[in-house]
């Protein structure tokens, strides 16, 4: 890469690259979007919208340059070099035409790499393709299982990233249910099918565990089908194409674009479907995986019978959901508050058997990705919100939020009130759909969700905030479980956190306002060492870990530390996560 970059050709790649984005026209429509993210490895243009219709129709992995793009493309070159180099082999099948078919994949699958970029999918899929393209020229007869074990030998020991990760298991996941689907005499339509469903059966059991859901197997289907068959060879063709008659090129594209408007119009309203997508429950998703391995293990034994397969694969979806409702018939009722690692951004999440809530929403999504909280719903299989709280206009706390009410059910929209308010949330309510109850809270309202209560303890209602000092907007919520108490307090200051906190009494966890900043905290820091005062179990702060940003400060952790309180950092990643059980009490993971 470091002579690609020195060399006269990384201008003529660049040159290409800016040719292809162009043409492709991904910053006017959805399918230009989703071409742009094939042709050139660009999914900068992908709407959030877009974005959560692949993820939850289970067919995201076809936007990252991976096997069947880096397939389709040294197949391309492969095919031409073949075409030409018949005549003068006299037309026979012999090694210097396999060798210069080889060739011309070689230099094909590396010119499409350099336009769309060195991703890590596509290295991966890169390095898979040239060991099973060399058994060959080492006089061996190829293996798919040693050539698959082979490449993660190679991935694993040279790559820069911690491996295997969650992707590099699913391709590897994929390949096997591939190689264990194809029959000989199975004839291309019947194979092709038993490739999706071999594919879908061997990444199930990770897809099941790691977003706690089951994604129905028709889109899986019909979009792999459409993308490996058209969608994804045309545009490797359109690449080439624009490198040299970049009218072609342009032309070919415009005929993508309206053989794919079809296919989004159906994706988009499956990935808005409920039944598009199972979420599971912690004995669901055992189960369910429990019986993916099972599947797997029969489709191995009966080689890709197509009729039996549909059977295997409905297997886990009704695993899943007895162990859904076995749950929630006998399980024990627990409530769950979970902190997303968002960094310096703020969402909870509340979960008891009485409903779901979200106490703010996180960041935005950037260049048009969707944002955080609607990654980690999905991941969670949350499709339905019962209420959503914001605590305060900031974008840290409400910028998720727009995107939420676009494409999730959520029932209930709550927001602080005060003489401005409906200036402040203009921008917000005008993405609430009718369905959404908005209500606008005050100190000394009370909102019931389920079995949980909750209390609005600030702001008054009497208070008028410009646009420079939105913290004092925010609102204070106590939530009240049984014997469990919590105290929510998005940035406001310090001594209305004190107040809040005397009037509550006891409790088992306190969300630490405005990231823990020491503004203000002197005041509160001397008032709480008076006699009398409440205790506390454990204090949350929403922030990156270390002290680098000087969020959360020094002080306050130490404050809390010296008085037994464990002080907990969200960071980045899975978050904080407390539950608590009636028998045994407070659990934090």
């Amino acid at each position: 890469m470091v002579l690609v970059k020195r060399s006269p050709l990384s201008g003529m790649i660049g040159n290409i690259r800016r040719d292809v984005l162009r043409l492709s026209g991904g910053d006017i429509s959805d399918a230009g979007a989703m071409l742009a993210a094939i042709a050139a490895g660009d999914r900068s243009y992908l709407s959030s919208d877009l974005s959560r219709a692949f993820r939850r129709t289970g067919i995201y992995h076809l936007l990252a340059i991976s096997g069947v793009h880096v397939g389709s493309s040294i197949f391309i070159g492969f095919s031409l070099m073949r075409l030409l180099s018949l005549p003068w082999a006299g037309g026979g099948n012999t090694k210097s035409v396999y060798m210069l078919s080889v060739a011309g994949g070689s230099v094909s699958v590396l010119v499409y790499l350099m336009i769309t970029g060195l991703s890590t999918s596509s290295v991966r899929a890169t390095v898979f393709a040239a060991v099973l393209l060399a058994a060959p020229f080492l006089g061996r007869e190829g293996s798919l299982p040693n050539n698959i074990a082979l490449s993660l030998i190679v991935i694993t020991a040279f790559s820069s990233l911690r491996q295997p990760d969650l992707s590099l298991g699913l391709s590897l996941a994929a390949l096997l249910g591939i190689a264990s689907s194809i029959r000989k005499d199975g004839g291309l339509i019947g194979n092709t099918i038993r490739v999706s469903m071999g594919a879908y059966l061997f990444t199930l059991p990770i897809i099941v565990v790691a977003f706690r859901g089951i994604p129905v197997f028709g889109p899986n289907l019909f979009s792999g089908f459409v993308f490996a068959a058209f969608l994804i060879p045309l545009a490797m063709v359109g690449d080439f194409l624009t490198s040299i008659f970049p009218a072609a090129g342009k032309a070919l594209f415009i005929l993508w674009r309206a053989l794919a408007d079809p296919l989004l119009g159906i994706l988009k309203w499956a990935g808005a479907a409920k039944w598009i997508f199972l979420p599971v429950n912690t004995s669901g998703y055992i189960l369910a995986a429990v019986g993916s391995l099972a599947s797997i293990a029969v489709w191995t034994r009966i080689r890709g019978c197509i009729k039996w397969g549909f059977i295997l694969l409905a297997f886990p979806v009704v695993l899943g959901g007895v162990g859904n409702y076995a749950q929630e018939a006998f399980g024990t009722t627990h409530l769950s508050v979970n902190f997303p690692g968002f960094g310096q951004s703020d969402a909870s999440l509340i979960r008891s058997d009485g409903g779901v809530v979200l106490i703010d929403a996180g960041s935005p999504g950037y260049d048009g990705s969707t944002p955080r909280i609607g990654r980690f719903l999905d991941r969670k299989g949350i499709s339905r919100i019962d209420a959503l709280f914001l605590t305060h206009p900031h974008p840290d706390h409400a910028g998720g939020a727009a995107q939420l009410l676009r494409n999730y059910e959520v029932a209930r929209l709550i927001l602080p009130y005060s003489r401005n308010a409906l200036r402040l949330w203009s921008r917000i309510l005008g993405e609430a759909p009718k369905r959404t109850a908005v209500t606008f809270v005050e100190a000394g309202d009370r909102i019931a969700i389920g079995n949980m209560v909750f209390h609005v303890l600030g702001p008054e209602g009497s208070i008028d905030v410009n646009e420079g000092d939105l913290n004092r907007l925010s609102m204070i919520v106590a939530l009240n479980w049984g014997e469990f108490s919590g105290l929510f307090t998005g940035d406001a200051p310090w001594t209305d956190v004190a107040a809040a906190w005397k009037s509550t009494g006891d409790l088992a966890l306190l969300k630490v306002p405005h990231h823990g900043s020491a503004s203000g905290f002197e005041s509160f820091g001397n008032e709480r060492n008076s006699r009398g005062m409440p205790n506390l179990f454990v204090a949350v702060a929403t922030a990156r870990r270390g002290y680098s940003s000087h969020l959360p400060s020094r002080d306050v952790v130490e404050w809390f530390e010296k008085k037994g309180v464990p002080f907990l950092i969200t960071g980045q990643g899975e978050g904080v996560v407390v539950k608590f059980y009636p028998d045994k009490g407070l659990v934090i993971k």
